[in-house]
């Protein structure tokens, strides 16, 4: 989230953004999906105002070294302002390169 936006409108977007994951056929895909977003929601809940250099939300599911799935939330203030970006990400790689900024 860009610095001076408003959390309620991210919070807009993501109740609307579940309005339509609600809609995914795969069970196992809408649960995660679902569920990832509600992550977020939650964690949003947190906040008051977006810090002065914006807000890093990750929520889903990373490998951990022994190779098993764990469902994370990473929140933080970027080192410098940055655009807002809402991305559906499957695989770590694309994470790794997300995180790399």
């Amino acid at each position: 989230m860009p610095p001076r936006d408003q959390i309620s409108r991210v919070t807009k977007m993501l109740g609307d953004e579940f309005g339509t994951a609600s809609n995914i056929k795969s069970r196992v895909n809408r649960q995660s999906v679902l569920g990832a977003i509600t992550s977020a929601q939650q964690r949003l809940k947190l906040y008051n105002k977006v810090p002065p250099n914006g807000l890093v939300l990750y929520t889903g599911t990373i490998v951990t070294e022994d190779g098993k799935e764990k469902k994370v939330t990473i929140d933080f203030e970027p080192f410098r302002p940055k655009m807002l970006r809402y991305i559906c990400v499957t695989t770590s790689s694309t994470l790794r390169r997300l995180m790399n900024f």
